[in-house]
């Protein structure tokens, strides 16, 4: 699992959110921001839970609040959340 772990931390910096301390990166670097991928996301944080990686998961969740404070992530007419 440890190769997993370090894909969902360079896909959450990729996105401008540091996992390991649940919050953002600043500055974010060129390239670096949401992408709007939110089935990717949805994914990440299902597979957390299914993975029993608590701290991670609630951090990702965390993010997802952070983009979306609503809610409201979507795959096409599909709400995931």
């Amino acid at each position: 699992l440890a190769g997993y772990f370090e894909a969902v931390r360079l896909v959450a910096q990729a996105w401008g959110w540091n996992v390991a301390e649940a919050r953002p990166m600043t500055p974010l670097e060129p390239g670096m921001g949401w992408t709007s991928w939110d089935v990717r996301l949805a994914k990440i944080i299902r597979s957390l839970w299914l993975f029993g990686a608590r701290g991670y998961m609630v951090s990702m969740q965390s993010f997802a609040r952070t983009i979306k404070p609503d809610g409201g992530l979507r795959y096409g007419r599909i709400r995931l959340d």
